[in-house]
């Protein structure tokens, strides 16, 4: 018979996607700019179940609101899953005098914090629901080695917060000229993993040296959070409780 509530008890634990073993991490939420429809937005392309996520916002240093910033990035490839998006040419970017609300690209992390040179967004799980994080991916272009936002640096509010040595990762586009694939890896932050409460998290843009407009083009797509949502254990004691009772009636009918 404990077998059988055992059984029981798995059974019920898969079904809601939490049994005891390790998850394969999906789309936590992720951003393509573009609704499903060619229609410029915002707000998350896909959002997990069990999560709330913003739409995806700027520091005070880049603007978003003029109608160049939309740039061309035909494809659903992404650094983390196989495909997600679409391929319509929607994303975010511009040269500097578009990009950048002063025309004055970040030079390095300290200035990009201080100006406030970031793209973010916040996630929260569902009460009794907690957050796993396997790695932030995005899509970048950078056109110029000195003109361009080619370093980034990513940041969380679950992890001492958005003031220089508290970055995650850093990063370089050292391939000019076209969008390329980036993968932060997550899984190894303690801080991320168990995840409770609204996380904020912003990757910050700089590596501009040279104060000129030519060639200055930046461009992201495809920003995705990667992991896991799994009930808090609480819950799954409540959700164990049910399943053996389940169990019990189960195996009293096979009785009968």
């Amino acid at each position: 018979m404990t077998r059988i509530f055992l059984t029981a008890a798995c059974g019920l634990a898969v079904a809601i996607g939490v049994c005891a073993g390790t998850a394969q991490a999906d789309v936590i939420t992720g951003y393509d700019w573009d609704d499903g429809t060619n229609t410029r937005t915002n707000a998350p392309f896909s959002t997990a179940a069990g999560v709330t996520a913003s739409d995806i916002g700027l520091g005070a240093a880049l603007n978003n609101s003029n109608p160049v910033l939309v740039q061309t990035h035909q494809s659903t490839t992404a650094a983390g899953p196989p495909t997600f998006g679409t391929a319509n040419p929607l994303g975010l970017g511009g040269n500097r005098n578009l990009f950048d609300n002063n025309n004055d690209f970040a030079n390095n992390l300290g200035q990009a914090i201080n100006q406030g040179s970031f793209i973010g967004f916040t996630v929260s799980p569902d009460p009794g629901l907690k957050l796993n994080l396997d790695s932030f991916t995005f899509m970048s272009q950078a056109n110029h080695v000195n003109r361009s936002l080619d370093e980034f640096a990513l940041f969380s509010s679950a992890t001492g917060g958005f003031t220089f040595g508290n970055q995650i990762d850093t990063g370089t586009n050292t391939t000019l000229g076209q969008y390329n694939p980036f993968s932060i890896a997550l899984n190894g932050v303690p801080e991320l993993q168990g995840l409770t409460d609204e996380t904020e998290f912003r990757l910050y843009l700089f590596g501009a040296t040279q104060n000129n407009n030519a060639g200055s083009f930046t461009g992201f797509d495809k920003v995705i959070l990667n992991g896991t949502v799994v009930p808090e254990p609480s819950s799954l004691i409540i959700w164990g409780g049910l399943a053996s009772v389940f169990g019990l009636v189960w195996w009293r009918r096979r009785k009968c």
